[in-house]
């Protein structure tokens, strides 16, 4: 396995051309949440007209070279987030250059700004985008603001709050811009020049996607749910990576009918306790279970990834059709598919989930009648 990690300011990265495969999470950042803390932690770090300026380091990314660019395998959240914010820089810049503002310095940023984010590939006559975004929720729509274009395609999750992103972090670049040019200049070149990633480069995919499970294992990045996910596709061929992702979006789309998208953890206990695991645990516990001695020898992911994954998927339906009917939401096909499991809801006044662990344990081939 080899391994070079490096420093670079995010001006820097623009040695790298990024890519998040298709397989990857969709952008899930929270701009009351994540946006706003990742500006506070750099606000906190700026000093305003300072000559001596402290580095921020704002965390990893772990890439595997794939021909000319970059395979993100770890850290898209972040490297997403970074590339609005320099298009939101240079949009307030542009604006600033039309109104006949814009200072020598300021003229230098944005020229630099406007390198990182794209430039023209003469070789192959086509804009080669900072960061490409391969997952189906992304749309290009990324690709739009950076190349400032119009968007007209459906409005995804994973847009919609890269959107909220943009507008948050325009918000606060504003309120930099209002207290003078000179100020906000001095924040854009910070942010360029003193806020660190450090950048770990691996040979192969199997190795990056391990060094991904040691850095987020202890339940510091991800929960149990994307490691599995993860997991699986460390373990998997890459010709089922397709087969694999299409059934990971499914068991999505299908906890999200039963409005647990945000939940998955529930599911993901009540599948193990009624299916592999001989007792109770908890959702903390789970992905240490999972790739314990025990866990590797029940669930057979390390021979059979593909395996798992399809009962996982079959599990995720059912779970979410017991769930709907356990809430007696009419609005879902749960409650007519399981109307006894209606009358169970109404004895803790939809709050009953013991009994799901129960129904989970059933063979998932059997009849709904059961």
């Amino acid at each position: 396995m080899k391994i070079d990690a490096d420093v670079y300011t995010i001006q820097e990265l623009e040695k790298y051309y990024f890519v998040v495969p298709d397989y990857q999470r969709e952008y899930v950042w929270e701009a009351d949440k994540h946006i706003y803390q990742f500006l506070v932690d750099i606000d906190e770090e700026f000093e305003a007209h300072s000559h001596d300026q402290q580095s921020y380091f704002i965390g990893s990314i772990i890439v595997v070279k794939k021909d000319s660019k970059y395979d993100v395998i770890d850290g898209q959240q972040r490297l997403t987030t970074i590339v609005i914010s320099l298009c939101a820089m240079r949009n307030i810049l542009e604006d600033l250059q039309e109104k006949g503002q814009l200072t020598d310095m300021s003229s230098s940023i944005l020229d630099i700004i406007k390198g990182w984010l794209f430039k023209f590939d003469l070789k192959t006559k086509s804009t080669l985008s900072r960061l490409e975004l391969q997952y189906d929720e992304s749309n290009g729509y990324l690709e739009t603001i950076i190349q400032k274009k119009t968007y007209e395609g459906e409005i995804t999750n994973s847009i919609q709050k890269m959107q909220k992103a943009y507008e948050r972090i325009f918000k606060h670049l504003q309120d930099y811009l209002n207290q003078g040019v000179e100020l906000f200049e001095e924040y854009t070149q910070y942010f360029l020049t003193n806020v660190n990633v450090v950048v770990i480069e691996s040979d192969n995919l199997g190795s990056a996607l391990k060094i991904f499970e040691t850095i987020n294992q202890r339940g510091a990045g991800l929960n149990a749910m994307d490691l599995v996910k993860n997991l699986m596709f460390s373990k998997a061929n890459t010709h089922d990576f397709e087969t694999i992702k299409t059934k990971w979006k499914q068991i999505t789309t299908d906890l999200q009918a039963c409005d647990e998208g945000d939940k998955p953890l529930r599911f993901l206990r009540y599948f193990m306790i009624a299916r592999y695991h001989n007792g109770i645990i908890r959702e903390d516990d789970l992905y240490s279970w999972i790739i314990s001695k025990e866990g590797k020898h029940k669930l057979q992911y390390e021979t059979k990834p593909l395996n798992l994954v399809n009962e996982m998927a079959i599990a995720a339906k059912r779970y979410s059709h017991l769930v709907q009917a356990t809430n007696s939401d009419s609005s879902n096909i749960g409650i007519n598919k399981y109307p006894n499991v209606v009358k169970i809801g109404y004895i803790n006044k939809q709050r009953s989930r013991q009994h799901l662990m129960l129904l989970m344990a059933l063979d998932l081939n059997c009849d709904d009648n059961v």
